[in-house]
């Protein structure tokens, strides 16, 4: 665990004083650098003030651990984590955690700009020079999972550690166009340096659900009892205008409005 996260360590371990006897342990969670859901840089987000809050309204205490994706899943999968955030439910992952989504949101392509007259997957898809980038262990919903796949079987896709390098690769030219949700992109582009590529995003796949943000608990380490618990309390959470404060002050009002669940 990074230095800077003991005091997010201490202030979620106490949002939950006085424990819940559902939770008389502190709940481990994996957060994971995701622009405005997390931010690795200071330990903030919708998801640090998410967790903060299921605290306090649960009386159950969180212990936050900085991993990367691929980790988390994995130690899930084995029954080695208790939950993370922003997570996408998948059949696979079902199978090992519960999802309580809380947001919603879609990907758009981002593209550089020169392919400005690629208007959609097929045409993308119909130029075999081009390479699309993903970030390892990352899941992107309905329609372009199997899309990337297919990208994937012809060599056409290159995978990232992480978002920062994402768009390393992107402004290289290694890859020319990356999968992305709009609550991460704007720090993202707050990092890139001064000669970086133009860039622009369209709106592809829109005829998809959009994605649900969740909360994955973990089946072997968590009891259905807390995790009923936990489920209260996050609708309870979102019936009080707490959930939508929180969206307010990360994303602004018309994302804001956009991302709530309905």
């Amino acid at each position: 665990m990074r230095s800077w996260a003991w005091p997010l360590l201490l202030t979620l371990a106490m949002a939950g004083a006085g424990a819940h006897p559902l939770c008389p342990k502190p709940i481990d969670v994996g957060f994971y650098d995701f622009g405005a859901h997390y931010d690795a840089r200071n330990g903030e987000g919708i998801d640090t003030d998410l967790v903060r809050a299921l605290g306090e309204r649960s009386g159950c205490s969180f212990r936050p651990l900085y991993l990367s994706r691929v980790l988390i899943w994995r130690r899930l999968a084995s029954g080695q984590l208790d939950m993370t955030v922003s997570g996408l439910a998948t059949p696979e992952r079902q199978r090992y955690a519960e999802f309580l989504p809380y947001m919603q949101t879609r990907n758009v392509i981002l593209m550089r700009a020169e392919l400005k007259g690629l208007n959609s997957p097929a045409e993308f898809e119909a130029m075999p020079a081009l390479h699309l980038g993903v970030v390892l262990g990352y899941k992107h919903g309905a329609g372009w999972d199997d899309w990337i796949e297919g990208l994937r079987n012809s060599g056409r896709v290159e995978t990232a550690g992480d978002l920062p390098t994402l768009m390393r690769l992107l402004d290289s030219g290694r890859v020319d166009a990356v999968p992305i949700i709009p609550t991460v992109l704007p720090g993202l582009l707050q990092q890139r340096g001064e000669q970086a590529p133009p860039l622009l995003t369209q709106p592809w796949f829109n005829q998809q659900p959009k994605q649900e943000a969740c909360l994955a608990m973990s089946r072997q380490r968590m009891t259905p009892a807390l995790r009923q618990h936990l489920a209260a309390s996050l609708a309870q959470l979102k019936r009080e205008g707490v959930l939508s404060k929180i969206l307010h002050k990360h994303l602004g009002d018309e994302e804001a409005r956009a991302a709530a669940l309905p």
